[in-house]
């Protein structure tokens, strides 16, 4: 390889490559760079790649990163139908002829899929092959990274700037990388090329950029050693991700060294940090759980014991001190003088008188996220969050909390829930017609907040006919086969009122699996024993 890299010295600028693609589409690269001014993560008004296409689905979206954050977490990588050869041997035509068909060749192979499936065995090939000149693709690579406006020819390019240590292919890297589509390729790159000591300050300033897939990377990359400025922010903020907190907890617990913070300080950032760390590593899956970290008992005891001396008035602790005295429990988890301390600390927590009004504030304040955590401790502690719940939907009718009003035996409860639901949702656009929709993407926010009302209703048979009725004229599948399943809870003499409106329902249906289920829903309401 260093021979191959050494012909890059000594070299002239060649012509520039043709473009093959629609030049009035923008390079991500322009679009990104821009944003670079601040160090957070994109807004949507800033993201030039919301919401990738599945494959050719028209619906089903990947939210950015997410297609190969899956592809490695989940399903391995590589490919039955290796592109790497054929990518080669058009990268050796294009870099010695540019000529428009061979590049426009390239192009198509380079943009086909993700290059996850190829790139190792690109990599490694390319240095050996003798008609591929350094310099000449040194040129593309760079060319492709900032022109290109297709992510899957950029992902390329930016694994292959590896190759190319530079100051530009670092700039290239990093503007690119503040992207959660990018920030893998961008990791990857940079940490082949760059010493330790720049690694660590450019993964930190990419880290803060990023809070998708792209920090979930990163933070599977952390520096070997990171310095106190990273520790103190892998614990407080760095595991936060958008995504799911499992994949990140163990990581910054253990490289930010989360025992001895916990042994030596006690603000409150670090103990919200802790407890939602804490809670991601009991979760265990998709990231490693409990049996992964050794530090676990110590680390418990530390955090109780800041709570006990410092009481808190976030529910946050008491579901994480909940599901402490949970895991202590367990006979396996540490010695039996740990675990006894460990569930005598979490009782006294729990104890503490400032847990109810702590909790109703929650539940009548504005943050979302305390409201919800509110709901738990307040079920945990065997009260009964639904009226507050119910205010804040009655409130509000672009507010979501169909799923949480929908968990009660209360049937008085569930009454009010449909004859809200009624109110709130557009039942005429919401019972457009049958369809064969999936029901994904923002264009159905309605129909899917729908959805809790009606998996719920079949606990309750004879309540919420209006309800259902508009759910068996969803175009979205789902919201159909909910309100099926509600029905078939209800006696015939219930059903037979309706059945000309099933019969009606039936006719209509185009998929095969519901209108199998339609028609026997129809037969139960026909049964002969019931009197015309």
């Amino acid at each position: 390889m260093k021979t191959w890299l050494a012909k890059l010295f000594g070299k002239g600028s060649p012509p520039s490559f043709p473009v093959v693609w629609d030049a009035q589409r923008p390079a991500i690269y322009a679009l990104l760079l821009p944003t670079m001014e601040t160090l957070a993560p994109l807004s949507a008004e800033q993201n030039p790649l919301i919401d990738p296409p599945l494959g050719e689905s028209q619906e089903i979206r990947w939210a950015p990163g997410a297609l190969d954050g899956v592809a490695i977490h989940h399903f391995g990588l590589g490919s039955d139908d290796d592109p790497s050869g054929a990518i080669a041997i058009a990268l050796e035509k294009t870099l010695r002829y540019r000529q428009p068909a061979d590049t426009a060749a390239l192009y198509r192979l380079l943009n086909a899929g993700s290059p996850l499936s190829y790139i190792d065995e690109l990599l490694t090939a390319l240095p050996a092959r003798k008609n591929v000149d350094a310099a000449a693709l040194n040129e593309l690579v760079v060319w492709l990274a900032m022109n290109s406006p297709d992510a899957n020819v950029v992902k390329t390019a930016m694994a292959l700037l590896a190759f190319f240590p530079s100051p530009q292919s670092q700039q290239i890297l990093t503007v690119l990388g503040r992207h959660d589509e990018f920030t893998l390729y961008a990791i990857v790159a940079l940490r082949s090329f760059l010493a330790p000591e720049d690694y660590e300050r450019v993964w930190f300033e990419m880290a803060q950029r990023v809070d998708g897939w792209g920090r979930i990377h990163l933070i599977e990359r952390i520096p070997e050693e990171p310095g106190p400025e990273v520790r103190h922010w892998l614990l407080r903020s760095g595991y936060s991700n958008s995504v799911m907190y499992e994949y990140t907890a163990w990581d910054c617990a253990f490289y930010g060294q989360l025992l001895e913070a916990l042994k030596h300080e006690q603000d409150d950032a670090l103990l919200c940090g802790a407890a939602e760390i804490f809670q991601a590593i009991m979760a265990g899956e998709p990231g490693k759980g409990i049996d992964y970290y050794s530090d676990a008992p110590e680390a418990f005891f530390h955090y109780l014991t800041h709570l006990v001396a410092q009481p808190a008035a976030d529910p946050l602790h008491y579901l994480a001190t909940h599901d402490i005295r949970e895991q202590a429990e367990d006979s396996e988890f540490c010695d039996d003088d740990l675990r006894h301390q460990l569930m005598t600390l979490a009782d006294r927590v729990m104890a503490q008188p400032q847990w109810d009004t702590a909790i109703e504030q929650a539940l009548a304040g504005d943050d979302a996220y305390r409201f919800n955590l509110a709901i738990r401790a307040s079920r945990l502690r065997n009260q009964e969050p639904w009226p507050a719940i119910y205010r804040k939907q009655m409130s509000d009718s672009q507010a979501s909390h169909w799923y949480q009003l929908m968990q009660t035996d209360d049937v008085e409860n569930i009454v009010k829930v449909v004859e809200l639901a009624q109110q709130q949702f557009d039942l005429t656009a919401i019972a457009s017609g049958p369809a064969l929709n999936n029901g994904i993407g923002v264009e159905w926010r309605a129909h899917n907040a729908f959805d809790f009302v009606l998996q719920d209703l079949k606990r309750f048979p004879g309540i919420g006919w209006e309800v259902l009725n508009a759910g068996l004229q969803s175009p979205v599948i789902r919201n159909r086969n909910m309100a099926i399943n509600a029905l078939q809870e209800w006696q015939p003499e219930q059903l037979h009122p309706h059945r000309a409106f099933l019969e009606h329902c039936l006719a209509r249906e185009p998929d095969e699996s519901v209108r199998e289920r339609m028609e026997a829903l129809v037969q139960r309401a026909c049964v002969p024993h019931v009197i015309e």
